[in-house]
């Protein structure tokens, strides 16, 4: 787990104050793409209880063993254990390092036919990646990979498929993503224009690539930007 906290003064250990509670809770929920009514459900809570949490208020020790039972903590006193956390200067570092290794690209719910336009008006070349599924539950993953599947088959045959028909397979696929919205969650998508250069060759043309980057979000929480790694690999 991570999330911004103020820097401990000479290293000397120290517990984290609510609000920095709030911050990490709220953080490592949204990376696991939870609501607060699946992490009070998790964690035996009410709804309201996370609500508190997440705002900084204190909280009492139960709650704070009930939420690291519900992250599958091994230590469920961990809200509770001494912290040292690193100077101001190691921080200002690491954020300079992720800002050099990343961008942020804008983040839209999308449906079927806003994709396949929004592919369609792309390059020539297309390239597809993927949010991870692990912290999805099983009725969000399932509909996840098949829209992912589905894209990536739609991918193979722009070339030669019309522009209704393409359409068309939007509303196809539509019908996964009801089926991710009804397992409580929006399917999310990023594009970002690159120039691919072939490996070995003397002179390479850049070839001009559109990635699209699909997630999915919890319906009512998804991200406004996303950060993904400045340099692209071939595994997309």
């Amino acid at each position: 787990m991570t999330a911004t906290v103020l820097p401990t003064k000479d290293n000397v250990p120290r517990n984290l104050a609510p609000n920095e509670i709030g911050l990490l809770v709220k953080t490592v929920r949204s990376q696991r793409r939870w609501t607060q009514e699946v992490l009070a459900d998790l964690s035996g809570l009410q709804t309201r209880t996370i609500q508190r949490v997440e705002r900084g208020k204190p909280s009492s020790i139960d709650t704070r063993r009930a939420l690291a039972r519900a992250f599958q903590l091994d230590d469920i006193d961990y809200f509770d254990s001494l912290v040292v956390f690193p100077p101001a200067d190691d921080l200002q570092k690491q954020k300079e390092l992720f800002d050099r290794e990343h961008i942020l690209l804008d983040v839209q719910v999308v449906d079927g036919r806003q994709i396949m336009t929004l592919m369609l008006d792309a390059p020539d070349f297309r390239a597809l990646s993927a949010g991870s599924m692990s912290d999805l539950p099983p009725a969000a993953q399932d509909a996840f990979a098949r829209i992912v599947d589905y894209v990536r088959e739609c991918l193979d045959i722009f070339d030669v498929a019309s522009r209704s028909e393409i359409l068309s397979y939007g509303d196809e696929l539509d019908g996964h993503i009801f089926a991710l919205r009804e397992a409580g969650f929006c399917l999310c998508a990023a594009f970002r224009c690159v120039k691919l250069a072939a490996t070995g060759a003397e002179k390479p043309t850049p070839l001009p690539c559109q990635i699209t980057y699909l997630l999915a979000s919890p319906k009512d929480q998804f991200p406004t930007k996303v950060a993904v790694s400045r340099e692209v690999s071939g595994g997309l």
